[in-house]
């Protein structure tokens, strides 16, 4: 599956924790960040380009010089968000994030996704705006959150005429910014991913084939491409590809197209049908051609816009 772009929250237990102050950035006392991702195949790929810690206070301490109370608050005030802990900080997060499906221009959807109250202070009761290249197009309410407790949001919105089906819709949830902490996190970017017609689907996975026994409307003969001239066919509902085996070379594959990322392997089967796989160590094999499909998840499926690209090094 496609996981939605966004921001995302995970609850980190404290005793994983360390505080010691001289730690050196490489030893096992000092704080480090991994995301480790499960199910990501050859043709995905996650990228997360910012990372924040949230961390709930019991109590803060400032130090301010003043001639009276109401200086020194004034002076707190003046202090970075970072050490500003006396407010509230909304967090929009894609967390649980259900986003709707089968889009049509006008007509009115509701989708889900997460508030979180990062700050040390209750957040107030707010709106959520939904907008569309800066112009509303619906929302939802929020109620107010206690410190560190977040709730789903379901906004409803309605398709903007403008927008053309088959297109990426990108819109933008938006919370007011007075008085919180850091407005960076109240706004959210939401990818509606286009639909898509299915081309193929995904195989069951056989040990071996009967080559005599796929039809040929099914099977596309493959020139050997190089790597400057690669073959390059489109994936339009037809599932097995034979190669052309060169005198020796390593074959090269790649899938191209929006959803490429469903792919989780190749399969080949040598011209006998007998499956190549690596568990069995089989990635060797001679004659004069070979067998491929593109292997996916039971189930899963490709556009009819998704190619491939084949050649030999």
């Amino acid at each position: 599956e496609q996981i939605p772009f966004g921001r995302y929250l995970f609850q980190v237990p404290t005793s994983a924790l360390g505080y010691r102050a001289d730690a050196s950035a490489d030893s096992e006392a000092a704080n480090r960040v991994v995301i480790d991702s499960e199910g990501i195949g050859p043709g995905n790929f996650l990228i997360a380009d910012k990372c924040n810690v949230y961390g709930l206070h019991d109590w803060t301490q400032g130090c301010y010089v003043a001639t009276s109370n109401d200086e020194a608050d004034r002076i707190a005030q003046l202090s970075s968000p970072e050490l500003r802990h006396d407010a509230h900080d909304l967090v929009l997060a894609t967390n649980g994030a259900q986003l709707p499906r089968d889009l049509k221009p006008g007509e009115t959807r509701e989708f889900t996704f997460a508030a979180f109250n990062a700050g040390d202070r209750p957040s107030p009761a707010t709106r959520v705006s939904i907008l569309y290249e800066t112009v509303e197009i619906g929302g939802g309410d929020l109620a107010p959150l206690p410190p560190f407790r977040g709730a789903p949001v379901t906004v409803s919105f309605t398709v903007p005429r403008a927008w053309q089906p088959g297109t990426s819709l990108r819109l933008v949830a938006s919370v007011p910014s007075e008085g919180d902490a850091d407005p960076a996190t109240n706004q959210l970017d939401l990818d509606m991913l286009r639909e898509f017609q299915p081309a193929i689907a995904g195989p069951t996975g056989p040990t071996s084939i009967a080559p005599a026994s796929l039809a040929a409307d099914r099977v596309t003969d493959v020139e050997p491409g190089t790597p400057d001239q690669p073959a390059e066919y489109p994936l339009n509902g037809r599932e097995w590809f034979r190669c052309v085996i060169p005198p020796r070379g390593d074959l090269q594959v790649r899938v191209t197209g929006p959803e490429a990322g469903l792919v989780d392997r190749i399969d080949l089967f040598d011209a006998d049908g007998r499956a190549l796989h690596p568990e069995s160590g089989s990635w060797q094999t001679g004659g004069e051609e070979l067998f491929m499909r593109v292997g996916l998840p039971p189930g899963k499926h490709l556009s009819s816009d998704t190619g491939i690209r084949i050649w030999w090094e």
